[in-house]
């Protein structure tokens, strides 16, 4: 579970601005942190949209969305 101070930061992201996202590879092997797009943010999700145009319903509390990666262009 994450640190109220995170999900508050999550909670304020709104659609376009960016976030980082652990995300597994094609293969399951592995997690890298990648940046992606808000699409929506709602209660206790957010949807994201990656560069390949795959979009992620993923739980606040998920422990995989960081909030430092800024706003997209």
């Amino acid at each position: 579970m994450q640190h109220p101070d995170m999900t508050d930061k999550i909670s304020s992201k709104r659609r376009g601005d960016a976030v980082n996202v652990l995300r597994r590879n094609d293969d399951g092997s592995d997690e890298n942190w990648v940046q992606a797009t808000v699409v929506s943010n709602f209660e206790s999700v957010i949807t994201v949209e990656y560069s390949d145009g795959v979009k992620e319903v993923i739980p606040w509390v998920s422990g995989r969305i960081g909030v430092d990666a800024g706003r997209a262009g």
